[in-house]
């Protein structure tokens, strides 16, 4: 929600959705990481 404020054309429809989108994001992170990880060692 905070972003909303700072970018123009950015809009997040409530918390719901900005709780469901952030979850997503780290699952994404996680995943890359760890086959990123894999692949430094």
């Amino acid at each position: 929600m905070l972003a909303d404020s700072f970018v123009a054309g950015f809009n997040v429809d409530g918390w719901f959705w900005a709780i469901v989108f952030s979850l997503l994001l780290s699952f994404l992170q996680s995943i890359l990481y760890s086959i990123l990880k894999e692949d430094a060692s």
